[in-house]
């Protein structure tokens, strides 16, 4: 990832003087245990990571890379464990080394905040280098002295090993398909390497960057003709037939805590006795509900302040015992809520007729970041329902819809600090903000849309329309100040077709046969006239009427 036989520095490092604990350098078990205790890990996972240390231990080197030379590096002269050794109460108390440091890993403000007071030393974790920098690393790549067959076209093809490969992805070793890939296209464009077409967009486009939608195959052979879909099916059946390959599904599941510390949420049923054995709430406990005389004024968790609610009793022994103080994140009930609403009056947890008759659910509808979180958590947990013997199904969900993002431009002001659009003026103060590129709509880059701004300007119906009307569900929208005030006249448009050709309605009764000819059209017009006779004419008035009206007449008019 840099030229190493220079001596500039690692310029995406981070570097502190801030007063801190720290292991000596080296690593071995010992090291690997205190810091699994450092950050009180079940013995599981204390297991597991011993395991990964056995095997790096064996694992080598490669001996001869062909473009490249470093000094040998001696892992045991690197430092494993490092934190501040103060927890901060609130942000205005950590070192401005942290916070260059934050800003360094694109943390957002409100992370910045709970990090400040619980976990500071996760500044220090090197594995969010390789996430937060991965677009602005330079891809880099080290091709190898042979190539490979392409096991249908006979091809040769170059070998390379690439800095942007996830190793997690996968086996690690992938096959790259330039046209159809943004990373591989930047790539192959970086080293001259042949870009293949092979799918073409069902509209006519050039391609200035990779396309990534769908389309029909093209030099493919036999593939050709054929959808994204139907050409994935066909060759892999293709090639298990000739004992090429196998399918395999991989679950990339991740750990995601279960706990939050703060009031809101699921009280989690769990109880602790003086010699700090953890032992679970029985039914006689159950449930378990938050206490309402809460006191927000402090930043930490309110219920360790709560002078009662925390001090129980274990039924099982009478002795006393503390509550679990976290509650569940709001992940935890998402992801099995569905089966729940099968039954809501019945006073087991489910009832499986109920759910047999109701689930699968039809659709399900989420961002793309839900794909590896909580999609999949819903289905671990369907699977550990049905194994207990409360569901008959499996998958959670018969279908599934990505929609896209919400997209704006992101701005930064005159001291690099992000800046929101409310801020921006073209006219009066371009010249003071550096204009971004379009990005999914994030309270830590600023770049998104008061709503009350839109609402009480253009009105509800405006926002609706334009959200609708701009971009299909499965794609991003890009927000545009055009596009809401086109959507606005679109409106003021129709409204005004309304009102000027009310007076028809009043001859209808005179000419009988042109109303019959025009029925639909007299249909649509009185039942928007029952909302907007005598109606002060303002913005307010004519969204909320024109949608009143309008859902009157959809609801008419639907099979």
């Amino acid at each position: 990832m840099a030229d190493y036989n220079t001596a500039e520095p690692y310029k995406y490092g981070f570097t502190t003087d801030v007063e801190m604990e720290q292991f000596p350098p080296g690593l071995n078990e010992q090291v690997v245990t205190a810091i699994s205790e450092k950050k009180n890990e079940p013995q599981w996972l204390l297991d597991w990571r011993l395991k990964a240390y056995s095997r790096w231990l064996k694992m080598e080197e490669p001996k001869h890379w062909p473009n490249i030379t470093y000094p040998k590096i001696n892992y045991q002269d690197i430092i494993y464990f490092s934190r501040p050794k103060k927890k901060y109460a609130s942000l205005d108390e950590v070192p401005q080394e942290i916070l260059d440091d934050f800003e360094k890993l694109g943390v957002p403000l409100r992370e910045r905040e709970k990090l400040a007071g619980v976990a500071v030393d996760a500044v220090f974790d090197s594995v969010s280098l390789g996430t937060t920098f991965a677009d602005k690393l330079e891809k880099i790549g080290i091709k190898l002295p042979f190539n490979v067959i392409h096991p249908v076209t006979k091809e040769k093809i170059p070998v390379y090993i690439a800095n942007f490969i996830i190793m997690e992805y996968g086996s690690g070793a992938v096959f790259g398909c330039p046209a159809h890939d943004q990373r591989d296209f930047d790539f192959a464009r970086k080293y001259s390497l042949n870009i293949k077409q092979v799918i073409k967009p069902y509209e006519n486009i050039k391609l200035e960057k990779a396309y990534t939608g769908d389309g029909k195959l093209i030099n493919s052979d036999f593939l050709n003709g054929l959808n994204v879909k139907e050409a994935k099916e066909k060759i892999s059946k293709f090639l298990i037939k000739k004992k090429q390959a196998k399918t395999k599904i991989i679950y990339r599941l991740k750990d995601w805590s279960i706990s939050r510390q703060r009031y809101w949420g699921c009280p989690i049923p769990i109880m602790y006795l003086k010699d700090g054995t953890a032992v679970p709430a029985t039914d006689k406990d159950l449930p378990v509900t938050l206490p309402e005389d809460i006191d927000f004024s402090k930043s930490q968790n309110p219920l360790k302040d709560h002078p009662k609610w925390k001090y129980t009793k274990y039924s099982k022994t009478g002795e006393d015992a503390l509550r679990e103080t976290e509650t569940f994140d709001t992940f935890f009930e998402s992801s099995w809520y569905f089966a729940r609403f099968c039954s809501p009056n019945s006073k087991d947890i489910i009832e499986k007729k109920e759910a047999k008759y109701w689930l699968p659910v039809d659709q399900y509808i989420g961002g793309i970041e839900h794909a590896i979180l909580h999609l999949l958590y819903s289905r671990f947990f369907t699977r550990a329902l049905h194994d207990c013997g409360l569901l008959n199904i499996k998958e959670p969900f018969h279908g599934l819809l990505t929609q896209g993002m919400v997209c704006h431009k992101t701005f930064k002001d005159e001291k690099g600090d992000w800046a929101s659009p409310v801020d921006f003026d073209e006219k009066k103060n371009k010249e003071k903000f550096l204009i971004g590129k379009s990005e999914k709509m994030s309270k830590s880059k600023k770049n998104v849309v008061d709503p009350d701004l839109i609402l009480n300007k253009f009105g509800a119906d405006t926002a609706r329309l334009f959200m609708l009307s701009d971009s299909p569900p499965e794609k991003d929208l890009e927000w545009t100040d055009t596009g809401i005030k086109g959507a606005y006249k679109y409106l003021n448009r129709l409204w005004d077709l309304v009102t000027k050709n009310l007076n028809i309605l009043s001859k209808k009764k005179k000419k009988k046969k042109n109303f019959k000819k025009k029925k639909k059209y007299f249909f649509f017009l009185s039942l928007l006239n029952t909302n907007f006779v005598k109606l002060p004419i303002n913005a307010f008035n004519k969204t909320t009427f024109c949608n009143n009206a309008l859902t009157k007449l959809l609801k008419a008019t639907t099979p």
